[in-house]
């Protein structure tokens, strides 16, 4: 699953900080709904095209100890599955 967080900087600030960004803590699963944070499963890499310039950026990832689910969490200036 996906969730959108507005970080309130743009793609390159982002980038640049790459895994020190101020990624949200995750308090309920959007799966199974279990009222306890979510656990930070690691990160992965996705591409962010603008007309100014192409950026590799880190991508985070949690995982509900529940359900065992995942969720990612993308910075809202980026499109879900391009």
């Amino acid at each position: 699953m996906i969730q959108f967080h507005d970080f309130g900087i743009d793609v390159q600030t982002y980038a640049e900080r790459g895994k020190e960004n101020d990624f949200p803590l995750l308090t309920q699963c959007p799966h199974c709904r279990a009222k306890r944070p979510l656990h930070r499963h690691g990160y992965y890499e996705r591409n962010a095209l603008t007309p100014h310039g192409d950026y590799r950026i880190w991508i985070v990832r949690y995982r509900c100890r529940e359900c065992l689910k995942t969720v990612s969490v993308l910075p809202s200036f980026l499109l879900p599955y391009f």
